[in-house]
């Protein structure tokens, strides 16, 4: 498990101030597409809709479908991290942790990311809290998992 005295790093650096945070690495990393290979193979594994909202992602969204199932990706413009979402028949979401059972695809998806090295954080680092002003979560509840992927006031995997 990644240690998290560096995410924390990587969020002062990525972001300048944690009272104040400079955004402009968001559209940077836009512009960049620094995982367009990674999005043309998954692209052979799944249908994907890119989902990405530089007003509030600090992430690159992608919606991937199969004919069985929906997953929500986000891969960190902050670091070399990513998390994965399942669509449940009741709506969103669960989050997928490496203990979770895979179907062929889903595996083939990780072992991808994992390639690249992008890594999967554990469930109780991303709710880890943080002293990180942002626009939509609120001062006293803000965690990792907005810091990392998108400043909404919720965590989708717990709502």
């Amino acid at each position: 498990m990644e240690d998290i005295k560096v995410i924390l790093s990587l969020i002062k650096k990525k972001y300048l101030s944690l009272r104040n945070p400079n955004f402009s690495f968001v559209q940077q990393a836009v512009r960049q597409k620094p995982y367009k290979e990674l999005v043309e193979s998954i692209a052979n594994l799944f249908s994907i809709t890119e989902d990405t909202d530089e007003n509030n992602d600090v992430s690159f969204g992608f919606i991937l479908r199969t004919k069985t199932a929906t997953l929500i990706l986000r891969i960190s413009m902050v670091g070399p991290y990513y998390l994965l979402l399942k669509n449940t028949s009741e709506g969103c979401c669960f989050l997928i942790k490496p203990t979770t059972y895979l179907s062929l695809a889903e595996q083939q998806l990780i072992d991808l990311l994992s390639v690249k090295g992008l890594q999967m954080l554990d469930e109780g680092l991303l709710l880890q809290p943080i002293n990180l002003t942002l626009s939509n979560a609120q001062a006293n509840n803000t965690y990792i998992f907005q810091a990392l992927f998108t400043d909404i006031d919720t965590i989708p995997w717990n709502y």
